[in-house]
C-alpha cells in the first residue's frame, strides 16, 4: 500500500505538537524499511528538500506541498462550517492534488489536518481541549471553537482510524463525537 503522511507546518513554538510530529516523523523514517508499505511524506517544501538531501530510507519519498493559501483556507472553512456546500463546490486542495499525483491509497495526518480528503485516511488527534476547556482563549477566541468543532465533527467521523495519545483521549472521542472505540488506536 502507498501511504501518504501529512506533517503539518508547525514550528518549535507550538510546544507538544511540534515534538509529537517530529517524533512520529523520525519513527516513520527509522522503521519504514521494516514494512511492505511505501510512504510519501507531504511537508513544507524546504523540509522535503532537506530530507531528500540528507537521504531518505528505501520506500520513503518526501514531497513539498504548500497548504493553507488564503483562497484554499476560505473554501475549506466554508465546507466545514456549511457542509451543504460540499456537493456544490469541492475544489481539490494542494494536498489532494499532490496525493493524487503520487498515487496515494491511504493518507495519515500526523495532526493539524486542514481538510477531509475523499480517500481513506487516519486522523491523529492531540486533544479536544475546545470541549474539555472551552473557556481557554487559545481554543475559543476569534471563532476557533466553532471552526474546530465543525472540522473535527466531520473529519473524525469520516476517518478510517483515529490515533490519540491516551485512553482518556480515546474515551473523550467516544463521549464527545460518538466515535466507536474500535476505530481508535492509542
Amino acid at each position: 500500500m502507498h501511504v501518504g503522511v501529512f506533517a503539518p507546518d508547525i514550528g518549535p513554538d507550538t510546544g507538544g505538537g511540534y515534538t509529537f510530529v517530529r517524533d512520529l516523523t523520525g519513527a516513520l523514517l527509522e522503521t519504514a524499511a521494516d514494512t511492505t508499505h511505501r510512504f510519501t511524506l507531504f511537508c513544507r517544501p524546504d523540509y522535503a528538500e532537506h530530507l531528500s538531501r540528507e537521504g531518505l530510507p528505501p520506500k520513503v519519498a518526501a514531497v513539498g506541498v504548500r497548504t493553507g493559501h488564503k483562497a484554499e483556507r476560505i473554501g475549506v472553512g466554508l465546507r466545514h462550517l456549511l457542509p451543504a456546500l460540499v456537493p456544490l463546490w469541492h475544489r481539490p486542495t494542494a494536498l489532494d492534488r499532490a496525493a493524487d499525483k503520487a498515487g496515494i491509497e491511504l493518507m495519515w495526518f500526523l495532526g493539524g489536518a486542514h481538510d477531509t480528503p475523499d480517500r481513506p485516511y487516519i486522523a491523529t488527534v492531540w486533544d479536544v481541549q475546545h470541549l474539555t476547556h472551552p473557556w481557554f482563549p487559545e481554543v475559543s477566541a476569534n471563532g476557533r471553537w466553532e471552526y474546530r468543532e465543525a472540522f473535527l465533527s466531520r473529519h473524525l467521523r469520516r476517518a478510517s482510524f483515529i490515533i490519540t495519545g491516551t485512553a482518556v483521549g480515546r474515551d473523550e472521542l467516544a463521549h464527545f463525537f460518538g466515535i466507536d472505540t474500535t476505530r481508535v488506536r492509542i
